[in-house]
């Protein structure tokens, strides 16, 4: 339906303590082999979870790693982690565009480090290696060139000429997709009004943004309670406090693209993981 280019990919290692804020004196030690455990297994169920399909690239991958050292007394809380990504569209010239920076940012870097041989050539004397590397910098110079040309030229194939396309319009902008999963996070009191049926989950909410959606889905060891007669309650209690028990997926952008990417989340394998 769309192709798609992660943008950004991220994994935090959270926790509900002070053993993670910033200059606590406290008596520390090392994480234990569950609370790793909870970490690596957890990131792993969730990236395989969101797999980017065959027409996606993957650009940015980031891990943020967790910390190794925690405060005593750290295991009484429940350990947390969060998920985010960032999927954008990628259009024809889009293709073409990355392509040609791609290509010229690497003639650039050999430039650099042609130009950086000529000074070194010329503060020795060395002739013969001064007019090999003005050869050799002439040759990227040129090929620099013909890459400007043909950027130009694939421009106009793809019916985009210096901004505009082939009516004189500005070009429609790329799609944007955001994903949030957030494990063992607390919970929160939403209105009725925004609930949504969708099978399999404990509540599903999607709340209109404009021209865009936000879809919530619930799953795992959910309290739900009716707050009042218009509003849920979700909360979580009594978790242990090294497993993933409950899972908030929030999915974020146009509603046929977000309800396009729900069908492609595996969610049998985030049911197993919060089971």
């Amino acid at each position: 339906m769309f192709r798609r280019i992660v943008v950004v990919f991220c994994f935090l290692f959270l926790a509900s303590s002070p053993a993670f804020a910033d200059k606590v004196e406290c008596e520390e030690r090392k994480l234990t082999a569950e609370e790793e455990n909870f970490y690596n297994s957890t990131l792993k169920v969730v990236k395989k979870a969101f797999p980017a399909p065959n027409s996606w690239m993957v650009l940015v991958e980031e891990d943020i790693p967790h910390r190794k050292v925690v405060c005593k007394g750290y295991e009484k809380n429940t350990m947390t982690a969060s998920y985010a990504v960032s999927l954008k569209e990628i259009t024809e010239r889009g293709k073409v565009i990355d392509n040609q920076k791609s290509k010229m940012a690497k003639i650039k870097e050999q430039l650099l480090g042609k130009n950086k041989e000529l000074q070194e050539a010329m503060v020795k004397g060395a002739d013969a290696q001064i007019d090999k590397k003005f050869e050799e910098i002439q040759e990227l110079q040129m090929k620099m060139q013909m890459l400007m040309v043909k950027q130009i030229n694939d421009s106009q194939k793809t019916g985009m000429v210096g901004g505009m396309d082939a009516g004189g319009e500005k070009p429609k902008k790329p799609e944007k997709l955001n994903i949030q999963v957030m494990v063992n996070t607390h919970g929160e009191i939403i209105a009725k009004k925004y609930e949504v049926p969708m099978k399999g989950v404990i509540k599903t909410f999607e709340m209109d943004r404009g021209e865009n959606i936000s879809r919530k889905i619930y799953l795992g060891h959910w309290e739900v309670v009716d707050f009042d007669n218009k509003n849920w309650k979700l909360s979580r209690k009594n978790l242990p406090h090294a497993q993933a028990k409950t899972l908030v997926i929030e999915v974020r952008g146009k509603k046929a693209l977000a309800e396009d990417y729900l069908n492609r989340i595996n969610m049998d394998a985030l049911k197993a993981m919060v089971k």
